[in-house]
């Protein structure tokens, strides 16, 4: 059996192949929002589309995937 990504990751820590110290942060932190409803890959891979309500309004804002 495969193990969920939430299983993995309460056994195996998150970790940056090039930076080892820095830690993983959730959307709402990292961004500061009061919501994130919804986050999806660009087709390309070098983006991340991200539904929030930053202003009180629900928007897309688009995010260098790096």
């Amino acid at each position: 059996m495969i193990p969920t990504p939430a299983t993995r990751l309460k056994t195996e820590p998150v970790r940056s192949p090039r930076r080892p110290g820095y830690a993983p942060l959730d959307l709402e932190t990292l961004y500061n929002v009061h919501q994130v409803a919804a986050a999806r890959w660009a087709a390309d891979g070098r983006s991340i589309y991200l539904e929030t309500n930053i202003t009180g309004r629900f928007n897309i804002w688009r995010l260098p995937a790096g």
